[in-house]
């Protein structure tokens, strides 16, 4: 039996981070449904990984969601387990009823813009190594002094921090990612898009699903 979890986008209750088990239609990777379309990575964007890697995985994620948390470690994983092969883009999907998770988001994008690439990735593995106790049900919110603190550990003075959670450009590129993200399929985080860079072939799938999974689908695409 397959077991996936998420953070559901229209739930309205802060328990709203669903245990999904035994749903094979959640737990599959899928190509993108007629209508449906994935922005392509942008040079702006932060890749880890090999630059000219065959896969890229495309994930959006909210930093105060425990199972993007979880998610984040097989994600790692992947890159580890397929070197030069895989690379990752992580976008952002801030949840409304994640208090932290839109000041992280401008956060991270703050420093991206600023600081670069190594700076945007520390910055999320410090959210997603705060963010939660170990307990993927246990709901622990971020602390705005968490955000502030790792903001500043990768470059960000304090100035730079406060104006950051009020620039509108920023406030909006933070907006357009999500939008774009739900025009391609997201309904929940984390959700990760596998894109085979030769073919063009896409897969969707939802959730903190097992590596396994994962590794069926890129398997797969490396096939074509």
């Amino acid at each position: 039996m397959t077991s996936s979890f998420s953070c559901k986008a229209f739930s309205l209750s802060l328990a709203c981070c669903a245990f999904l088990l035994g749903q094979t239609a959640y737990a599959q990777a899928f190509p993108l449904e007629e209508g449906q379309h994935l922005p392509p990575v942008e040079k702006r964007e932060a890749i880890r990984g090999a630059q000219d890697a065959e896969i890229t995985m495309v994930e959006y994620a909210d930093y105060e969601c425990p199972f993007c948390k979880m998610h984040h470690k097989t994600m790692r994983s992947l890159l580890t387990q397929y070197p030069g092969k895989v690379n990752w883009v992580l976008r952002q999907y801030p949840l409304p009823f994640h208090p932290m998770a839109q000041p992280s988001a401008q956060a991270a994008i703050c420093i991206l813009q600023k600081k670069g690439s190594r700076a945007f990735w520390r910055m999320s593995d410090g959210l997603f190594s705060v963010s939660h106790s170990s307990n993927p049900t246990a709901e622990v919110p971020l602390k705005e002094s968490d955000v502030r603190r790792l903001a500043t550990r990768n470059g960000l003075r304090k100035k730079e921090y406060d104006a950051c959670q009020k620039d509108q450009s920023v406030i909006k590129l933070v907006y357009n990612e999500m939008s774009k993200g739900t025009t391609a399929g997201v309904q929940g985080t984390p959700t990760t898009f596998l894109i085979n860079n030769r073919t063009g072939q896409i897969r969707k799938l939802s959730g903190a699903q097992p590596i396994e999974q994962f590794k069926e689908a890129i398997d797969a695409l490396l096939k074509f």
